[in-house]
C-alpha cells in the first residue's frame, strides 16, 4: 500500500513538474526575461541568469534532471550548465560542461560541448565536443531520466539501456546555397558495455539485463571497441528560416523538409574495428487544412549499404515508448518497445497526426466554448524482418489548456498486439 501511495505521489510530481516546466522552459532562450528565480524553476525547469549589459547568459539544469537512478549506476547526480556569450551581428558562443557521478558504481564522468555560431546569414556554426560519459543505446534518448527513475525505483522496470562512451566529435553546419543546409561530422569513440549492479540482479528481482532483447539479433551484447565515423547530411526546404528555441535550432517553413543522410564507419583507422555504411532519406511536412485543422507528416526510410562489422549501438533504432507518461513528437511510437524492432535491414517509417483544432468538438453544444481539441494519430513501421507494425490513436489535447491524453491500439503482422493510454504535457 505504501508503495502504491509513493507511486501516485511521484506520478503527481512528474505531472506538476512537466506543467511548471512547460511554462518556464519556453523562456529559456529569451534575453528579455528577468533574472527572478522561483522554486519551480530550480526544481523543474532550471535557472536562467542573464546579463543584458554584458550580453551573456547562464543556464543551470533543474534538480529533477540532476538526481536520477538506474540499474547500472545506482543513484546518480548529473549536473549541467550552459553559458552563452552573445556577439555582434547575431553571432554567439555556447559552452556546455556536464558532470555525472554514479554512487552505485563509484564512477565519475564528464563531457564538454563548445559551439560557435559564426555566420548567421548562412546559418553557419562549428561544434566541438568530447569526454567520457554514458549514453543511451538509442541516440534519440527515448526515455527521460525522471521517467526511468520512477519506473526503476517503484515498478522495477528498467527500460533505460546505456553504455560507456569516450569520444571526440567535430561537426560543421552551413547553408551552401539558398534553401539548402549541409551538415558534416567526424566522430571517434571508444565504446564499452555496462552491466547492472550486482545487488540488483537477485533471483527475486524483475530487472532485465542492460542488454535489450531484439527480434533480429539473438544477442545484443557487444565487447569493447573503437570506431571512427563520418556523417554527411543535406537538407532542402523552400523558404525556410532557422530559429533557436530552448538551446536548439529548428526550421520554420510551410514547405516540406527533405533530408538525405549518409554515414560511414571507417575500419583500421585510429584502432577503429567497425565497418559499415548506411543511407537514409527523410521528409517532414506540416499541412494546413484551414477549417478542419492541420496535419503533421513524417516519413523516413533507410538501409545499410554495407555492414561488414557492426555493433548493436549502430543499428537503426526507433523512437518507442513503454511508459504511460510520454511525449507526442511526430516521429514517436507510443506502444513500441524501445529496442525490439531495431534493425540493420531496410526500414520505412510513416507518422501522421491530425489536429482538428476544435473542428469536431465545436459541434458538441456542451464543449462549444471549450479549448479542448481532438487529435488523430497513425504510426507505421516496416522492417524486412518484422514486416508491418501499425498504431492508431485518438485523443484530446489542451485539456485544462496543458494536458494531452490519447488511447492507442497497435497491430503486429495484421494481428492485435496491445493497447494503452498515454498522457503528456503540451509544449
Amino acid at each position: 500500500m505504501l508503495k502504491i501511495k509513493i507511486s501516485i505521489f511521484l506520478l503527481l510530481i512528474a505531472f506538476s513538474s512537466s506543467l511548471s516546466g512547460q511554462e518556464l522552459k519556453h523562456k529559456k532562450d529569451e534575453l528579455e526575461n528577468s533574472n527572478k528565480t522561483t522554486f519551480g524553476q530550480i526544481v523543474f525547469a532550471g535557472i536562467l541568469v542573464q546579463n543584458e549589459e554584458k550580453k551573456q547568459s547562464l543556464y543551470i539544469s533543474p534538480i529533477i534532471d540532476a538526481l536520477q537512478f538506474n540499474t547500472v549506476e545506482g543513484f546518480v547526480t548529473d549536473l549541467g550548465v550552459s553559458y552563452t556569450k552573445y556577439l555582434p551581428e547575431k553571432k554567439f558562443l555556447n559552452l556546455k560542461p556536464r558532470l555525472r557521478y554514479g554512487f552505485g558504481n563509484n564512477h565519475l564522468r564528464a563531457k564538454l560541448d563548445l559551439e560557435y555560431y559564426y555566420t548567421p546569414s548562412r546559418y553557419a556554426s562549428i561544434k566541438v565536443s568530447g569526454g567520457k560519459f554514458v549514453e543511451q543505446l538509442n541516440a534519440i534518448n527515448p526515455i527521460s531520466a525522471f521517467n526511468n527513475t520512477y519506473y526503476t525505483l517503484l515498478l522495477e522496470r528498467n527500460f533505460l539501456k546505456i553504455y560507456d562512451k569516450t569520444f571526440f566529435n567535430i561537426s560543421h553546419v552551413f547553408s551552401p546555397f539558398k534553401d539548402f543546409l549541409f551538415t558534416n561530422a567526424i566522430n571517434w569513440s571508444e565504446i564499452k558495455p555496462l552491466d547492472n549492479l550486482s545487488n540488483l540482479t537477485t533471483s527475486n528481482s524483475n530487472y532485465t539485463s542492460n542488454s535489450p532483447t531484439n527480434i533480429e539479433s539473438n544477442n545484443t551484447e557487444f565487447s569493447s571497441h573503437q570506431t571512427l565515423n563520418f556523417t554527411a547530411e543535406l537538407s532542402w526546404q523552400h523558404k525556410y528560416e532557422r530559429i533557436r528555441s530552448r538551446g536548439k535550432f529548428k526550421s520554420i517553413s510551410k514547405y516540406p523538409e527533405l533530408t538525405i543522410r549518409y554515414q560511414i564507419a571507417a575500419p583500421n583507422i585510429l584502432n577503429s574495428s567497425l565497418s559499415f555504411q548506411k543511407l537514409s532519406f527523410k521528409v517532414k511536412k506540416t499541412i494546413n487544412y484551414k477549417s478542419i485543422g492541420h496535419g503533421q507528416y513524417h516519413f523516413e526510410t533507410g538501409d545499410f549499404i554495407k555492414k561488414d562489422s557492426i555493433s548493436f549501438v549502430f543499428f537503426n533504432h526507433f523512437n518507442g515508448s513503454q511508459t504511460i507518461y510520454s511525449e507526442f513528437n511526430i516521429e514517436k511510437y507510443q506502444l513500441l518497445d524501445y529496442y525490439q524492432y531495431s534493425t540493420t535491414s531496410f526500414f520505412i517509417e510513416n507518422h501522421y497526426q491530425h489536429h482538428f483544432d476544435g473542428f469536431l468538438l465545436r459541434k458538441i453544444p456542451v464543449l462549444k466554448k471549450s479549448k479542448m481539441q481532438s487529435v488523430l494519430s497513425i504510426n507505421h513501421l516496416y522492417t524486412s524482418n518484422e514486416k508491418n507494425y501499425f498504431e492508431f490513436g485518438i485523443g484530446l489535447e489542451k485539456i485544462f489548456n496543458k494536458i494531452r491524453l490519447d488511447y492507442y491500439v497497435s497491430f503486429r503482422k495484421g494481428q492485435f498486439d496491445r493497447n494503452g493510454f498515454r498522457f503528456g504535457i503540451l509544449f
